[in-house]
Parts: C-alpha cells; sequence; structure tokens
C-alpha cells in the first residue's frame, strides 16, 4: 500500500492522494463489515487502517 501510496503521490499530488487514501480507507472499512469470514474481515480492517494513516499523515 506504501508503494502505492508513493506511486498515486509521484502523479496526482499531496492533496489528491489524500482523498484518494481516505476513498480507500472507507472502502475497505465497508468490506469488512460485510465480510462474512473472520479472516478477510481482519485483512479488510488491515487495509483501512493502513490506507487511513497514510491520508493522515500527507
Amino acid at each position: 500500500m506504501r508503494v502505492q501510496a508513493a506511486e498515486i503521490l509521484a502523479v496526482v499530488g499531496v492533496d489528491r492522494l489524500r482523498r484518494i487514501a481516505e476513498f480507500r480507507a472507507a472502502k475497505w472499512r465497508d468490506v469488512a463489515l460485510n465480510t462474512a469470514f473472520n479472516a478477510g474481515a481482519v485483512r479488510s480492517r488491515l487495509r483501512a487502517d493502513e490506507w487511513q494513516r497514510i491520508a493522515e499523515a500527507v
């Protein structure tokens, strides 16, 4: 995810990266809530948390 964030940053800049990261964090939170399997929900929450940290860092 950090590599993806770096690639996005290089192309579109900080403000757009922040919006993209916030969107992806929200998307993965929704996936986690709608995932019936515990392992899938955990992975989705981890992705959401990572994207939220990226959004807050920029």
